[in-house]
């Protein structure tokens, strides 16, 4: 099995959804509040067309 941060955060954020992860200042999220968080803003990138259209290996070296 071939693990992405992604992935483990997914694994990490269903088994302590409720566990803090990010504190600063007086902002505190949970493993949840960020799993929805990101989800959210990877939504609304692709709906905007932004995301993988092509993988790094079919990619010229002038293009990203």
């Amino acid at each position: 099995m071939e693990w992405s941060i992604p992935a483990v955060f997914r694994v990490v954020s269903e088994a302590v959804p409720h566990r803090e992860m990010l504190v600063w200042r007086d902002v505190r999220r949970t493993f949840g509040d960020v799993d929805v968080r990101t989800r959210g803003l990877a939504s609304f990138l692709a709906t905007a067309g932004i995301g993988i259209h092509r993988e790094c290996a079919d990619l010229k070296q002038s293009e990203c």
